[in-house]
């Protein structure tokens, strides 16, 4: 009778521990609910694309190098979280490179070239704007936005109110003290054609707006100066400070009133 009290004891032990075990690792209902904020995870918390990573593309269109397309970076302007990864495809028939004072991408050949890759992949750690440029066809130029937004400052012309003047800032300690952008506020200028340009210089010391095909140059701007100019190119233009070559920006002209 001992040794069957002790076997059928043993069985309960048992089936106690398995039942507390179990227990243990059961998963809270809340858990189970992505939308329950209390979720141990939120699917919805990392996921900012399409493919539920943190990965982007931007190609690199046909016809980019011979300027026969409006957005030779697509698209020209993208907004991403810190630590996402943006991959530059080439799809034209001549080589690019994605160039700016954060990324230096080498030569990225067309697609299916034996000579190297066709893609270049950068991952965005700090926030801020980041404005690049082809470095073989330095007219071709795009801007990213990490986990930063800006806003454009705009006055209507009471006497033509077709005629937009749109305000470009250059902020104060820009060339050396502002490290991941911008050097020019806006860094993308949304225009139509023949609006309005006007760099005002807030910085302390003189810069240029320069276009990098050279269809506009303000010359030296002062310190507290502006520079005027009517856009006339639709597209994309790229321009840069003479003074300090690595504050770049781009303008998108559109060929109506509707910003992009």
């Amino acid at each position: 009778m001992l040794k069957e009290f002790i076997g059928v004891l043993s069985i309960l032990i048992v089936i106690i521990i398995l039942v507390l075990t179990a227990q243990n690792f059961t998963v809270p209902n809340y858990a189970k609910n992505p939308n329950n904020n209390n979720a141990l995870f939120q699917e919805s918390n990392v996921t900012n694309n399409k493919d539920n990573s943190n990965n982007y593309i931007i190609n690199i269109k046909q016809g980019s190098a011979n300027r026969t397309v409006l957005e030779p970076f697509a698209p020209v302007g993208i907004k991403i979280k810190s630590n996402s990864t943006i991959t530059w495809k080439n799809n034209d028939f001549m080589s690019h490179t994605v160039t700016s004072p954060t990324m230096k991408s080498g030569i990225i050949y067309p697609s299916g070239s034996n000579e190297g890759s066709s893609e270049f992949s950068y991952t965005f750690e700090n926030k801020g704007i980041y404005n690049y440029f082809c470095r073989i066809h330095p007219y071709m130029g795009g801007v990213v936005y990490v986990d930063t937004d800006e806003t454009e400052r705009e006055i209507v012309d009471v006497t033509n109110k077709s005629i937009q003047n749109t305000f470009i800032e250059i902020p104060p300690n820009t060339a050396y003290n502002n490290h991941y952008g911008p050097f020019f506020m806006p860094a993308n200028a949304k225009v139509s054609l023949g609006d309005k340009l006007t760099w005002i210089n807030n910085d302390y010391i003189p810069h240029t707006a320069t276009a990098t095909d050279m269809s506009f140059d303000s010359r030296v701007i002062e310190a507290q100066g502006s520079f005027s100019f009517h856009i006339s190119k639709e597209g994309v233009s790229t321009y840069y400070c003479k003074i300090h070559p690595w504050m770049q920006a781009i303008v998108t002209v559109s060929n109506n009133k509707e910003k992009q």
